[in-house]
């Protein structure tokens, strides 16, 4: 399930969501989602997943949002923008 901002984290903690992929405007949000996630502990028999998604709109010299994801320690990352993939610490 994708959700934008934590209210929705929340409620789609709350309905069983398993696989969740964040995409927050603000990524310094990320690692409050991430252990939140974590905090709900698992769904049933299955452990949930998150995973967190940098910015869209990537600059030069602004590496440091990409180590601000990172450093929320998800299960992964959904990579939408190619130059992420280039792009250290991810």
């Amino acid at each position: 399930m994708l959700v934008r901002n934590l209210a929705q984290l929340d409620s789609a903690l709350k309905c069983g969501a398993r696989t969740l992929y964040c995409e927050f405007e603000d990524p310094k949000k990320y690692r409050e989602a991430v252990l939140a996630v974590r905090c709900a502990g698992s769904c049933g028999e299955t452990t949930r997943e998150v995973f967190v998604a940098p910015p869209r709109i990537f600059k030069m010299g602004e590496e440091w949002v990409l180590k601000l994801v990172q450093s929320s320690n998800p299960d992964g990352y959904l990579v939408m923008v190619i130059e992420h993939i280039g792009t250290k610490p991810l």
